[in-house]
């Protein structure tokens, strides 16, 4: 497992995600998560159900809203929110130090 940094901590935003390709093409998306300050999440940028673009969608209290069909998941554990669904988003482990933010890959 690789440890890559992505960004520095002031550069995610509130209540969406920020997006960036990693060297090797894989697309992520990190966000903060609202309830645990000074925590982050990342997972990838392609919604399980038809691979849209999920960090382009809305966070609120810890769910993102895919923008194509507006399926939801659990920013903290990557699982499907709302109807019963094997779906679950990709998740990567998130590492902060001294400002930057890393995720092992």
């Amino acid at each position: 497992m690789a440890l890559i940094a992505v960004c520095r901590v002031d550069e995610v935003p509130e209540a969406k995600a920020l997006c960036r390709n990693l060297p090797d093409g894989l697309q992520i998306a990190l966000a903060r998560v609202a309830d645990a300050p000074g925590r982050f999440v990342a997972f990838e940028n392609r919604c399980p159900h038809y691979s849209a673009p999920i960090g382009m969608g809305r966070i609120k209290d810890g769910v993102v809203t895919c923008p194509w069909h507006f399926f939801r998941f659990d920013i903290r554990s990557g699982e499907a929110v709302g109807l019963p669904s094997t779906m679950r988003l990709r998740m990567f482990p998130t590492l902060v130090n001294e400002q930057q933010i890393y995720i092992h890959v």
